[in-house]
């Protein structure tokens, strides 16, 4: 009967480790790499004119982030498998910002095209030139060809302070995983 007894304790600590993974790793990564997707390829067309929108959306994937960093932390994850999270978790959240461009459009920032009608520069940007931008606007290079509208530059800024943060933890992840390989065949 104690034996049995252990047996159920183990189980209910792996079911709890298997929970925790759940929560802070597994259920942000996928949500956020399916919204991703889902806006970028199937309802990009939602963000048009739809600011607040665009708020909503990015806050929900910041907070799906921070909670897989959470994640990383709680469970004490190896560098190896947390960069490849978090690499997978930063491709989601560059669709989801290119979804918003995509939807939302963009300032044609090269040689001008005609304006619109309302006066404005605003092009409507086809999904490539809204993941080039949302891609140049993550690594922070910001060539400068294509620009946020006005309303969307606290949105852009934002997606660059977290490109910012985040590829610094990518990179610091890959060091020490790359380190952690180094010394362990060094050991050998």
């Amino acid at each position: 009967m104690r034996r049995l007894g252990q047996l159920f304790i183990r189980f209910l600590a792996l079911v709890d480790h298997y929970t925790e993974a759940l929560l802070f790793i597994l259920f942000p990564m996928f949500s956020t790499l399916a919204l991703g997707l889902i806006l970028f390829f199937l309802r990009w067309d939602d963000f048009t004119n739809q600011l607040t929108y665009c708020w909503w959306i990015m806050i929900l994937c910041l907070l799906t982030s921070l909670a897989l960093i959470l994640g990383f932390f709680v469970l004490e994850m190896r560098p190896g498998r947390s960069f490849w999270i978090l690499l997978a978790q930063q491709i989601a959240l560059i669709f989801v910002f290119a979804a918003m461009y995509r939807g939302y459009g963009l300032m044609y920032g090269g040689a001008a095209p005609p304006p619109l009608a309302d006066g404005s520069l605003r092009v409507d940007a086809p999904g490539r030139d809204a993941l080039y931008f949302s891609i140049v606007t993550w690594t922070t290079l910001g060539y400068g060809d294509f620009t946020a509208l006005p309303e969307m530059r606290l949105i852009a800024g934002i997606e660059a302070l977290t490109g910012y943060v985040f590829f610094g933890l990518i990179v610091g992840l890959a060091t020490q995983a790359v380190s952690g390989l180094g010394r362990s065949q060094f050991d050998s």
